[in-house]
């Protein structure tokens, strides 16, 4: 009974550990500018999914928020700013980009993702939660899925 009581701790420990290997892997990519680990790290098209509904919902509700919930000025602004998406949509997510966006999140030059991390955890068994800055002072959220057996970076929020 000890022996399987031991065993299932150290699956769960393993576990628990398994997300931070995959964020290092992922740092030391961005540290090495090697976009084809980048690219095998991160789901790319989920990320721009995520991205596209981020805007989408900025679109919609910080322009209410800022210039009022109705109006000639809310309605021309939102009509604008869907035409610019529409045109250009979002940047395209690359793993230059998604390179970039990491490299912005640390709090410092000198310290890696791993250094920069305020807050990680599990958000259910096959979702994990990365929080770079403090709340309140704009941070940078990267959300993790895990597929089969790997850990995918698949949402980078603002």
């Amino acid at each position: 009974m000890r022996f399987i009581f031991s065993l299932l701790l150290v699956a769960a420990l393993a576990y628990g550990a398994w997300p931070y290997l995959h964020v290092y892997r992922l740092d030391t990519a961005v540290a090495e500018n090697d976009t084809g680990t980048i690219r095998s790290l991160a789901d790319l098209e989920s990320i721009q999914r995520h991205r596209t509904a981020q805007l989408e919902w900025h679109l919609e509700n910080r322009i209410d928020n800022t210039v009022g919930q109705e109006g000639t000025l809310s309605d021309m602004l939102k009509r604008g700013a869907r035409w610019v998406q529409e045109r250009g949509g979002p940047e395209a997510i690359d793993p230059a980009w998604v390179r970039q966006r990491l490299l912005e999140a640390r709090t410092n030059e000198l310290s890696g993702l791993l250094q920069s991390i305020d807050f990680a955890f599990f958000e259910g068994p096959n979702r994990f939660l990365v929080r770079i800055g403090q709340l309140g002072e704009g941070p940078t959220h990267l959300r993790f899925e895990r597929r089969d057996w790997r850990w995918y970076l698949t949402a980078i929020y603002d």
